[in-house]
């Protein structure tokens, strides 16, 4: 079948309070909230002239809270969820029932900085505990498919 154009739109709004205290140092929290539209192309591809026919609605959010502790630490928490299909259903027992095809992450990091000469350098250790329903348990029904992840960054700049 020849590949057809679609609409496809979006609404996004984002957050950013951040305070520096003598005490605490820089804390700041943020998020963002999205609602779209048949824009997915990585998690379920959005085609409403594909095998669903329909459109998909998505919607998506993270909220997030960093704190810098001195000039050299710093620790952050984040909770994401996206549901890339507010409509999606599945069959049990032959019946068609809603199910649930969302993806949630709770992360946690732990950052040392530092500043030699013009290069800022930042290695950050992070924990990231994953929740989707891509997994099936022994009785055919959807369960929470193993995907945590551990990661070890380094960044620099100069």
């Amino acid at each position: 079948m020849p590949s057809q154009n679609f609409s496809r739109n979006a609404l996004g709004a984002d957050l950013l309070l951040s305070v520096t205290t003598e005490r605490l140092g820089t804390t700041t929290a943020y998020g963002e909230i999205t609602w779209a539209k048949n824009l997915d192309r990585a998690l379920i591809v959005a085609d409403p002239y594909g095998p669903l026919g329909r459109d998909m609605r998505e919607m998506g959010y993270y909220l997030a809270l960093v704190q810098d502790f001195g000039k050299h630490l710093q620790a952050g928490i984040r909770y994401d969820r996206y549901d890339p299909d507010q409509d999606s259903t599945d069959r049990v027992a032959a019946t068609v029932v809603l199910s649930s095809q969302v993806v949630s992450t709770v992360g946690v990091a732990v950052a040392g900085r530092w500043k030699i000469g013009g290069l800022a350098s930042r290695l950050l250790l992070q924990y990231d505990v994953n929740r989707n329903h891509f997994g099936r348990n022994q009785a055919g029904l959807t369960s929470n498919l193993a995907s945590n992840a551990f990661t070890l960054r380094a960044e620099a700049v100069f």
